[in-house]
């Protein structure tokens, strides 16, 4: 109902500035065949212009590339389950329907009208008489009404002498109404008026209208323009008054107009300068309602790097994903939003592909294929957050990436973080300075290979994130910043100008200087510069340029890391290809990797290191970085232990061990869990802490209940398979035979998987002791064995909480 009232709205404002024109321009001038034909134009562009949208693309001024700052990812603690929803239905009608009800009544009404007048006319012709007079079907009758024109036919009526002076100008008055197919503008209006009866200007104009059919049958059935003959032909004749609708009448009032113009036609001044002033009228009103200017991309990419994306509008079909405040659902939402990144792409450089267009629902698996099988080289996920009304606070859009573990994630925080910069200058409401990660990890991020995110626009609970959610405005911002960020991304890590380093021959030892390390966008690269953990290539080439980028891009670009390196993609050169290749300018040509610098004066496949900084560390068994260890509570160790050398290489092998090993065992009882004021970080240092998501429980022989583990529980068949059994097997009309209101109802089921399978303590968290939140708990307590939770290779018991939403709609 909202989208059909603001479209009503345009269309009234639209008729009424062109019939304003009319009225104070053209109303009451001789020139009646451009009037009708002004009006009926009229009519034509309000109806059609608010719903036609010619989109003018303007390029913003491009602007320098930058590199992309790397922002740190933030953990959520979120522990819950994928979301299930149930509809169910109220009998009861909104406002907002019954408007639509008593709106449909009344055009059903002006319909049944309509369709009578039909009726009525094609009786009168089956009863009376007919004869052909040349192409004009003339009906003698004594109806009511008569005479009328109805298209090709003249309704007679029998009192009047055809032959006498004033019956041969009624009938060349009707003659002229079916010469000029006049039913055809009232049959038109009729139809148009029982979609948009609620438009006064419409009446005006069918008004307007019907006398000027009536200015252009006077002049042609009157001689010499002879007002006098008019009135006297119409005063004299004394019929019933009774109207058709459709038809064109003789008997037509305001009598008084119909004399005055029939007057003005010996005026020998037309005023043409107001006819054609109505053209650039028209045309100004065209534009504004239908060319909509949008800015393209700000960042211009070489239409050589083509850069393919797949756009995913989040649920659909049977899954409306989440419910908004005045009930819009989630996958509408999406699909809007991702239906104007499309209409505002233009850039040849970035291939579009869409998940999908309609209203339909695809699996996440079938999602990853789908990505996979168009070679994406980023995919982007448009959701919507939201939290439970009765508590919502949550505001802004968020931005989500695959866990630390998988191999898309490095290069998926990159691209995260071009999204942030670009939305953050402007977007309407707040936006997440951070990517996030979800501990229990979302199935598209880190199912693909290639760079993912999911973006959640904003939150549906919160009345000021929606109200903008649905503006066009919002889907403008939202598309231009998308556009550019991957405009930004694809010119930063995806699509650079790159030509691979000149390989030595055999028979040239010292090749030139030139191309030891490759060219980048044809400037030489000097240095090479591999982050620490082996995620981040930072390149400096001979004009001080910086660039940074992912391993994943680097690997992509095939820059030339050191054979060395563990990271370093097969492509790169091969040791044997750089025995003895001597470097030059070894001042300025450096390879960093870890921090230490190689052997400026040989390459070779045995290069020398200085001592790196650090060694390995191992807690309880598990391998944990230097800068988690840092954050380490000493109140937490029971022992150190120190190896090296041959004790450590038989423990943990050659490459592990040639720095050393540390290992620390810690206290009975100890937890480890990050963020935690009773785990290895300190309380001071908690916030800053690293991902170190192990939770351990060093109590002997204690059977310990896990909320973090390192393989989660899961139920046979995976996520989905679990959410079908729980829509097929809970009962959403529970809620609304136990009375509940019109609304949403989000039940948090919390239950024990046990090393067995089995499933225990289940509970709600929330509407306890109702029946809806006990089918819950009977379902999920009565139902299959799940596979267990593993903790270092070991089967543990772990808790799970399901949120079951219950959608009661009026």
């Amino acid at each position: 109902m909202p989208t059909f009232a603001f479209y009503l709205l345009k269309v009234v404002l639209c008729s009424a500035i062109l019939f304003g024109y009319y009225y104070f321009f053209l109303r009451n001038k001789v020139y009646h065949a451009y009037n009708r034909f002004y009006l009926l134009v009229t009519v034509v562009i309000a109806m059609l212009a608010p719903v036609i949208n010619f989109n003018y693309l303007f390029m913003a001024g491009a602007t320098t590339a930058k590199p992309i700052q790397l922002l740190q990812v933030v953990n959520s603690s979120d522990e819950y389950l994928q979301e299930v929803i149930l509809y169910s239905h109220r009998n009861f009608i909104s406002i907002s329907q019954l408007l639509m009800l008593l709106y449909a009544i009344v055009s059903f009404v002006l319909l049944f009208a309509l369709v009578k007048v039909i009726v009525q006319i094609v009786h009168l012709l089956k009863t009376n008489s007919s004869k052909y007079i040349n192409d004009v079907v003339f009906v003698e009758s004594n109806a009511k009404g008569t005479p009328f024109s109805f298209f090709k036919f003249i309704f007679w009526n029998n009192a009047i002498d055809l032959h006498s002076e004033t019956g041969q100008q009624i009938f060349a008055h009707e003659l002229a109404h079916v010469r000029e197919k006049h039913s055809a503008d009232k049959l038109f209006l009729n139809i148009v008026l029982i979609l948009c009866w609620i438009n006064p200007i419409f009446w005006l104009i069918k008004k307007e209208l019907n006398l000027i059919h009536e200015f252009i049958a006077d002049k042609k059935a009157v001689a010499n323009n002879d007002a006098s003959a008019l009135a006297a032909m119409i005063v004299t004749s004394a019929y019933p008054k009774h109207a058709y609708l459709l038809t064109n009448h003789f008997f037509y009032s305001p009598i008084k107009r119909r004399l005055q113009m029939l007057s003005k036609y010996n005026i020998t001044k037309a005023g043409y300068f107001y006819r054609i002033l109505a053209l650039p009228v028209v045309l100004f009103l065209v534009a504004a309602f239908t060319i909509k200017t949008k800015a393209g991309i700000e960042k211009i990419m070489n239409p050589a790097n083509k850069i393919t994306v797949v756009i995913d509008a989040g649920h659909g079909g049977s899954d409306a994903g989440q419910i908004g405040l005045d009930g819009s659902h989630e996958k509408d939402i999406n699909l809007a939003f991702v239906k104007r990144i499309k209409e505002l792409n233009q850039s040849a450089s970035i291939e579009l592909v869409f998940t999908r267009e309609t209203d339909i629902y695809q699996s996440p698996q079938e999602k990853v294929a789908f990505a996979k099988k168009t070679g994406a080289d980023l995919f982007i996920s448009i959701h919507a957050a939201s939290e439970p009304f009765a508590t919502a606070t949550k505001t802004g859009m968020e931005i989500w990436v695959s866990k630390d573990e998988y191999s898309n994630s490095k290069a998926s925080k990159l691209f995260a973080s071009s999204v942030i910069a670009n939305f953050k200058a402007n977007y309407g409401i707040n936006v997440a300075t951070s990517p996030r990660q979800r501990k229990l990890g979302i199935y598209v991020l880190q199912a693909n290979e290639f760079p993912t995110i999911l973006i959640e626009t904003g939150y549906v609970s919160n009345k000021k994130d929606l109200n903008y959610l649905q503006t066009p405005k919002a889907k403008d911002d939202f598309a231009k910043n998308l556009l550019n960020a991957i405009a930004q991304y694809a010119d930063n890590f995806r699509n650079q100008v790159y030509v691979a380093p000149i390989l030595p021959s055999k028979k040239d030892t010292v090749p030139s200087a030139k191309n030891k390390l490759g060219l980048y966008r044809g400037e030489e690269i000097r240095n090479i510069e591999i982050s620490k953990d082996c995620e981040v290539v930072t390149l400096k080439t001979a004009s001080g340029k910086t660039i940074t980028m992912s391993m994943f891009e680097a690997k992509k670009l095939q820059i030339p890391l050191p054979a060395m390196h563990p990271m370093a993609p097969a492509s790169s050169s091969k040791p044997s290809e750089l025995e003895g290749f001597k470097k030059t300018d070894a001042s300025e040509r450096v390879v960093i990797v870890d921090g230490q610098k190689i052997d400026n004066n040989i390459v070779s496949s045995t290069p020398s290191f200085t001592e790196p900084v650090h060694p390995l560390y191992f807690v309880d068994g598990k391998e944990i970085t230097y800068q988690q260890m840092k954050w380490l509570d000493p109140n937490c160790i029971e022992s150190v232990s120190v190896l090296k050398g041959a004790s450590a290489e038989a423990l943990y092998g050659k490459s592990k061990s040639i720095n050393g090993i540390i290992e620390i065992k810690t206290k009975a009882g100890a937890i480890y869990k990050r963020d935690s004021d009773n785990g290895i970080f300190t309380e001071k240092s908690k916030k800053e802490a690293p991902s170190f998501n192990i939770e351990i429980k060093k109590a002997p022989g204690e059977d310990m209940t896990f909320t973090q583990v390192e393989e989660e529980a899961s139920f046979p068949g995976g996520a989905t398979e679990w959410a079908k059994y729980l829509r097929q097997n809970l009962n959403a009309n529970t809620p609304v035979d136990e009375g509940w209101s019109a609304g949403i109802f989000k039940v948090i089921v919390k239950f024990i998987v046990n090393k067995d399978g089995t499933l225990s303590d289940v509970v709600t968290e929330n509407y306890a002791g109702t029946k809806s939140a006990q089918q819950c708990i009977d379902l999920i307590k009565n139902g299959p064995k799940w596979i267990p939770a593993k903790q270092n290779g070991t089967t543990v018991k772990s808790i799970k909480k399901q949120p079951i939403t219950y959608v009661i709609e009026e």
